[in-house]
């Protein structure tokens, strides 16, 4: 199985609700902070759309009260080194691609998971 993840395939897992949910549960566990995971409880997959306005805003607001834990969190997440290198290169953080980073990565842990777990 090809596991590079292009946007638009993306978006075709956040339109079944089944990869909606997991995405949130993977997305709960690794951010691992509770005003999150309110925040991610009251978006339901008819509003999938606010999952990238919450992580982008909250990603935003990490990074500025708290680096050290934003550095955490992308290192739990498991961005690679050379895209965060990238992003860090521009004059300011793109949140919104960093964002998508995030979900694109965590949607590949599911997909392993579920390709390789028996």
């Amino acid at each position: 199985m090809n596991f590079l993840i292009e946007s638009n395939n993306v978006s075709k897992y956040l339109e079944k609700e089944h990869y909606f949910k997991k995405i949130k549960k993977q997305l709960s566990k690794d951010f691992n902070d509770s005003s999150f995971d309110q925040e991610l409880d009251a978006i339901h997959f008819i509003k999938s759309n606010l999952l990238l306005l919450l992580i982008k805003r909250f990603l935003k607001q990490v990074f500025q009260s708290n680096p050290d834990f934003f550095f955490q969190l992308i290192y739990r997440i498991d961005i690679p080194e050379t895209l965060m290198r990238q992003l860090f290169l521009e004059a300011e953080i793109d949140f919104e691609k960093l964002a998508n980073l995030v979900i694109k990565r965590e949607l590949l842990k599911i997909l392993i998971r579920e390709n390789y777990s028996s």
